[in-house]
């Protein structure tokens, strides 16, 4: 395990609507000793999944965008809180209530090595834990109750929308056997299989990770879903503008931004998000030069405003997440450089930075019988 670094830490005077650069815990130690937190702060602890973002966390939570995005500003350490990475854990304080409006009291961040596929070897030695779950409201928020990561919250939720043997939302009562490898109230936890009781039935759905990383919700027959996670389209960019209601600075008017601003100079090298097909790349209106890739059969991602487009992209081509398929340019309906991003699921966009897409999976062959071996290790 890497060195723990917390990089920002109790700034109060946000709760009183004021910026201020945030400390690094160390400093803060050596110079006035322990930090006293606001009385009614409520602390928050989120593992962070592939795909995950502090902006996108802690929108999740209920913190608004403005308030979010002044975490975010150009600072060292608005730059470590942009940085993250899977196996990364992501801790704030918030006072407030949703009513009355969150507000954000102190970000930290603990960087870690990402360790996403839980071997044998260490599922053995940090011991499975057995525990069962009373549906009461939702099978997804009683995982999000355990700490399960929301990005396989939606891909159990996907599973169980295609699945012909489980309705969409698991009736009230039902108890689900879920096993994890190590304890789920503490940092580290996988979730391995559910096992589900319903109407005198057994069904069984595994987190699977392949050799190659690839995440997994499958049934013990092979079919499921996968969890396409989605590689950085601008790295260390600031987000300018996120997904909600805004006053468009363009035409001044108030509308719906189905997408998400990266402001970047003008230049800067943009990343497919996701691999897939290149379906255009040509002036298209409002978003002048654009990239739109067809990752799989439901997923397309596209980018805006470029100033051109890379050598070689061009509709029929095939991309790797995290090649280089333009730079950021002010072509189009923009007012400066920077880069809109969009995420299209099942013909409508939804937010890129609470959503990691999924697409239908069948294991077949070599997979199939490695996921079979997967499962024996499970039970034995």
């Amino acid at each position: 395990m890497n060195s723990v670094r917390w990089v920002a830490i109790l700034a109060l005077a946000m709760v009183a609507g004021r910026a201020v650069h945030a400390t690094p815990v160390h400093a803060a130690a050596k110079a006035a000793g322990p930090v006293a937190k606001p009385s009614a702060c409520v602390d928050h602890r989120v593992d962070v999944a592939a795909g995950d973002s502090a902006y996108s966390i802690l929108r999740r939570s209920g913190i608004a965008a403005g308030d979010a995005m002044r975490w975010l500003a150009p600072t060292h350490h608005g730059r470590s809180l942009r940085d993250l990475h899977a196996g990364d854990v992501l801790t704030f304080c918030t006072v407030g209530t949703r009513r009355d409006g969150i507000r954000l009291a102190a970000v930290g961040v603990m960087h870690r090595q990402a360790r996403m596929r839980p071997s044998l070897e260490s599922i053995r030695a940090a011991g499975t834990v057995r525990e069962t779950l009373v549906v009461k409201s939702s099978l997804e928020h009683a995982l999000r109750e355990r700490r399960v990561s929301w990005h396989l919250v939606d891909a159990v939720h996907a599973y169980l929308r295609d699945d012909r043997d489980l309705p969409a939302r698991l009736p009230r009562g039902t108890r689900v056997v879920a096993t994890f490898s190590g304890n789920p109230s503490q940092y580290g936890a996988r979730l391995l299989c559910l096992d589900v009781e319903l109407h005198g039935r057994r069904h069984r759905l595994f987190h699977y990770v392949d050799a190659h990383g690839r995440q997994y919700v499958l049934g013990d027959h092979g079919h499921g879903v996968r969890i396409l996670a989605m590689e950085k389209p601008l790295r260390h960019a600031r987000i300018s503008s996120g997904w909600g209601w805004r006053i468009n600075p363009v035409l001044k008017r108030r509308e719906f931004h189905k997408g998400i601003d990266y402001a970047a100079p003008l230049g800067t090298p943009i990343r497919a998000a996701l691999a897939g097909v290149v379906e255009i790349a040509a002036w298209h209106g409002n978003y002048g030069r654009m990239v739109d890739v067809h990752a799989a059969s439901s997923i397309d991602n596209r980018y805006g405003h470029l100033s051109r487009f890379a050598a070689g992209i061009r509709p029929g081509v095939h991309v790797r997440a995290g090649q280089v398929i333009g730079y950021v340019g002010a072509t189009g309906l923009a007012t400066g450089p920077h880069l809109y991003f969009e995420l299209w699921e099942r013909h409508r966009r939804v937010d890129p930075l609470i959503r990691e897409p999924v697409t239908t999976a069948r294991l077949d062959g070599r997979a199939r019988r490695r996921f079979a071996a997967f499962i024996r290790r499970l039970d034995a």
